[in-house]
This record gives structure tokens, sequence and C-alpha cells, in this order.
């Protein structure tokens, strides 16, 4: 009889320290459903005219815990345009390189009913880029041949996405968008989530 009592106390603080510990992981959650979805870094020109773009995968649980998967994906790119004018040509730009997601940190920020991540990049672009000028009795010569590095590094600081519009259906745009010399040259980031259920 005592040996079933103290089996039976066993039992129920077993259950009384599983019930309460669920209250207590509850209590800590932060946001009300988590995510899954994607984080693409997009590399765009307008002259000569390509797109490439590098994915992270990424998963934002209720606790708040951002992580991130298939980290060194990479875009090569290749684009060659001539710019004429007046029905001549003028310049000729051939552009090759490669576009690497190194990888990402994250992490959840609640601003009042606002729910944000906040993410550090680590991306880098590799451009070689050759320029020819037309000159009508020899032709393309070529004028530059230069190679061109630009890096995006954790030290440069986070970038701030709102979770609610992250989670619409294309997703939010940290991007910035100026004139090429045709059409526009656009350089950033898109997170597009999609809730988890449950």
């Amino acid at each position: 009889m005592k040996r079933l009592r103290f089996i039976t106390v066993v039992l129920l603080s077993a259950l009384v320290l599983a019930i309460s510990s669920c209250g207590e992981n509850e209590n800590n959650d932060l946001l009300t459903r988590g995510y899954t979805g994607v984080l693409s870094v997009e590399y765009t020109k307008g002259f000569p005219a390509y797109t490439s773009n590098a994915k992270l995968n990424v998963d934002i649980q209720k606790d708040g815990t951002v992580t991130f998967s298939g980290g060194g994906d990479s875009d090569e790119f290749e684009a060659e345009d001539i710019l004429y004018d007046e029905g001549k040509p003028v310049t000729k730009i051939k552009i090759t390189g490669t576009l690497v997601f190194n990888e990402a940190q994250g992490e959840v920020m609640i601003d009042g009913d606002d729910e944000y991540v906040l993410i550090k990049v680590s991306s880098s672009l590799y451009v070689q880029m050759t320029v020819w000028a037309w000159d009508d009795d020899l032709g393309w010569i070529q004028m530059l041949d230069i190679p061109h590095t630009q890096e995006d590094k954790y030290s440069d600081g986070p970038l701030q996405f709102n979770i609610l519009n992250a989670s619409s259906q294309n997703g939010q745009n940290i991007k910035e968008t100026v004139p090429d010399i045709e059409g526009t040259f656009t350089y950033g980031y898109n997170l597009t989530l999609i809730p988890i259920r449950g």
C-alpha cells in the first residue's frame, strides 16, 4: 500500500511539473505563431540588363529563435549590350560575376503591437566589367577592364523587417533603386514569410 501511494505521489508530481513547464514555455513565446520563408538578395542592372538572386531559407519560432539554412547560395551572371546614339554604336559593356549569400543572423523584436525580425546579412558581389568605345576607323577599342567587389557585413547593422509585411504575397523589400545608363539599377533584400499553423 505504501508503495502504491509513493508511485501515485511521484506520478502526480511529474504531472504537475509537466503542466507547469508547458505553461512556462507558452509564456516565453514572443510571437503568436511561427514562420518559415526565404530571405533573398537581388542585384539587377538596367544596362546591360540582367537580374541575379541568391537565397537563404529562414525559420522563425514562436519563442523568437531565428535560424537560416542554405548558406553559400550563389548565382553567376553574364550580360553584354551596346549603347547607341541616333542609331550609331557608342559604348559596349560586358559584365560577368557572382552574387553570393554567405549567411545571416536574426532576432525578433516586439514594439507595441508590431513584430519585427532584425537580420544581419553577409553577402558578396564579385563583378568584372569590361567597357569598349566605338571608333569609326578602328571599331571597338577597349577602355576599361576592372574588377569590383561589394560586401554586406554583419558590422553594417541589421535590416529591420516587419513580420506582418513580410507575410504578404510579395514579402517585404529593403532595396534601393536608382537610374542606370538605361533603365534602373537595384540592390537589396526581400523577406517572404509564410505563417506556420498551430
